[in-house]
């Protein structure tokens, strides 16, 4: 059967499982819990308590556990002593559920539907004759009246007091950091606090602070001392700081770019020591709040992610050992996510494998996964599954792109002698994010049906050091879309995809570099989808939210000085070089890449009488959460991919 035809039994509708990809976790005492996102329940959040043999649902009906602040939200629910703490969705206000209880507000109703939302939540004890616990929060503000005064959303960090005092009080609310454009990643040890800090232009993976001060808690209301940096302040030099963590003893650990890489570093009061030193990142790009990539263990090592050279893992640091590398742990896990210490020693994570899906899972001191969220049950054995292999490959101006490539497999279907399969280029959003080799579903999707698929980390991603990163500065539109082109030669040089037969598709920020690879005066690709992607890139700097508003300075250039850069790089400018048949899906409520953007582009593909699949899902943000928007957008692409690069056979099956 010809490749790009072959029956499948993983449908569609397997893609819809609860998603785990950026599962939030939490330990409280020897309970692990975790979050998961649902998309045949409207793509709600549930917070799940572990017991044995699986799970157990906290929020009631109504409920769902999610943060908007910066739009990406995170940290939206956190545990303490079996009370758990969360963001609704449905109005972004604070909420505390006790065991056997309802849900109760504890934070004021805004004066608009959402005006305060919250994220990055940790409770923190009250202190001395004052027995009311707290709750810390990024709560970023969208009053009207602020807004008019200050042009944009404004992020502070607030103790939200448990008792419930500030439901109807919103004076009882302290605030105890406003000032920077960004806070994040609060926490607390005895009387201190550290958390981090950043300014526009700056995005949180280029430069950023970390701040630490006196935290008076037995007062009234909690009130902090001066403020001083510890890292990355304006006596450093430029670097990303993040996760701020304090150990038992009162130092404060931190994931530091300063060497090149995100490498661990210890604060003691006077003195910061870089840890372990290694060319391999320790911490993952902080698009969401309330990210954990390191942990203390009780035999005082530090449990942390590492990924190096496209394969990340668990790894232990030896602080009695400075200077030594990471030991990489031997679990079969090839991405983790997060991570958090249990008192007995193992580790919480949300990692996944060649065969096991992103999930929740427990590591034992000597590296036994036991998997805690058992995987939505597809029916499939692992017979079924393609293995990616992360490989370099020669790109322009003598640059080395990374990806990772997917043959088609399929144990039912013995491929045509000879023949070379379709290739889907498949990019990630971001554009600081990477791709990784746990089991995914919606790769396995294409894989199983005969086409071959390539991964790319093109440049600018992250898990390759800060040099890596940024060499996509000025050179968004440019170096990752060589990248694209180049990674289609490569592999039809080692013969292992037909060349005629590529398709580029992406989300986001990979959505851009779709349109702009489709609309490149070398395209190669036949055709292409673009879900949810930038076309007017100064559209989008008009329209998109306070946390990337500046984002395109580092990526493209300052305004107005690189106007004519934005319209050169924009997609839409070059909608007269489009050629090629092109898919697009859109949700009607995104506010990072608002739906204007993809209908302009249908619109100008329909002028040019181009064959244009155009579908808005109505509800859906940026990212599609709810199930029957996930079966049709994958049914859709496919459906047109086989029609267009002439795969239609008459004994092929339905999508």
């Amino acid at each position: 059967m010809p490749h790009g035809c072959w029956p499948s039994r993983l449908t569609a509708r397997m893609l819809t499982v609860p998603s785990l990809r950026s599962a939030e976790i939490q330990v409280d005492g020897d309970t692990c819990w975790w979050g998961e996102t649902r998309p045949d329940e409207g793509g709600r959040t549930q917070v799940v308590r572990h017991r044995a043999g699986g799970g157990v649902d906290v929020l009631p009906d109504g409920f769902s556990a999610r943060s908007r602040v910066h739009e990406y939200g995170g940290g939206a629910w956190t545990v303490d002593a079996g009370t758990v703490v969360f963001c609704n969705d449905a109005d972004q206000r604070v909420y505390r559920l006790d065991p056997g209880g309802v849900p109760t507000a504890v934070s004021p109703a805004p004066a608009v539907p959402r005006g305060w939302r919250h994220g990055d939540l940790r409770v923190v004890p009250g202190a001395r004759g004052h027995g009311v616990r707290w709750v810390l929060a990024v709560r970023e503000s969208h009053n009207p009246d602020l807004l008019a005064r200050n042009g944009e959303p404004v992020d502070e960090l607030v103790a939200i007091p448990l008792d419930g005092a500030a439901a109807a009080d919103p004076a009882a609310v302290a605030v105890l950091v406003t000032g920077p454009d960004f806070v994040s990643s609060p926490c607390v040890h005895g009387e201190e606090i550290a958390w981090v800090q950043w300014n526009h232009p700056n995005m949180p993976f280029d430069s950023t602070t970390v701040m630490v001060a006196d935290l008076h808690l037995d007062e009234a209301v909690p009130r902090l001392g001066p403020a001083r940096p510890v890292a990355g302040g304006p006596d450093d030099p430029p670097q990303s700081v993040l996760q701020p963590r304090w150990s038992d003893d009162g130092d404060l650990w931190f994931v530091s770019d300063r060497s090149g890489w995100w490498n661990l570093y210890r604060w003691d009061g006077e003195r910061t020591v870089h840890v372990a030193p290694v060319e391999a990142e320790l911490g993952l790009p902080p698009w969401t709040l309330g990210g954990r990539t390191h942990d203390a263990l009780p035999d005082g090592r530090v449990v942390t992610v590492m990924v190096r050279d496209g394969l990340g893992g668990l790894a232990l640091v030896d602080p009695s050992r400075p200077g030594t590398e990471p030991r990489r742990l031997d679990t079969g896990l090839t991405s983790v996510q997060r991570i958090a210490a249990l008192p007995s020693g193992a580790v919480l994570a949300v990692a996944g494998g060649p065969t096991l899906p992103l999930t929740t899972v427990l590591v034992s001191p000597d590296g036994e996964v036991e998997v805690l969220r058992e995987p939505e049950p597809t029916g499939l054995d692992e017979s079924w599954w393609s293995t990616g292999r992360p490989f370099a490959y020669p790109s322009a101006d003598g640059r080395v792109a990374r990806a990772v490539f997917y043959p088609p497999h399929n144990p039912e279907v013995t491929p045509p002698e000879g023949a070379r399969p379709p290739l889907v280029v498949m990019l990630h959003g971001g554009p600081t994010a990477q791709t990784d080799t746990a089991l995914r579903y919606p790769v396995q999707y294409w894989t199983t049906r005969g086409f071959a698929v390539a991964d790319i980390d093109y440049t600018g991603s992250t898990g390759y050091g800060r040099g890596y990163r940024q060499a996509l500065d000025g050179r968004w539109g440019v170096a990752d879309v060589e990248d694209c082109l180049a990674v289609v030669r490569h592999l039809a040089a080692e013969g292992l995809v037909d060349p005629g037969r590529a398709a580029i598709r992406g989300g986001s920020a990979g959505g851009f570099t779709t349109l702009a690879a489709l609309t490149h005066s070398d395209n190669t690709f036949a055709t292409g989808a673009s879900h949810y992607g930038v076309a007017d890139l100064m559209a989008l700097v008009r329209d998109t939210h306070k946390f990337e508003s500046h984002y395109l300075e580092r990526l493209i250039g300052p305004l107005p000085e690189a106007v004519d850069v934005y319209r050169e790089r924009s997609p839409l400018t070059h909608v007269d070089r489009l050629a090629v048949p092109l898919a697009l899906f859109q949700g009607a409520e995104d506010a990072v890449v608002p739906p204007e953007q993809s209908r302009a582009i249908a619109d100008a593909a329909a002028a040019r009488g181009l064959d244009c699949e155009y579908v808005e899902f109505p509800g859906e943000q940026h990212g599609f959460r709810m199930a029957e928007s996930i079966v049709r957008a994958t049914e859709t692409e496919l459906a047109f991919y086989r029609r267009v690069l002439g795969l239609a056979d008459p004994d092929a099956p339905p999508c």
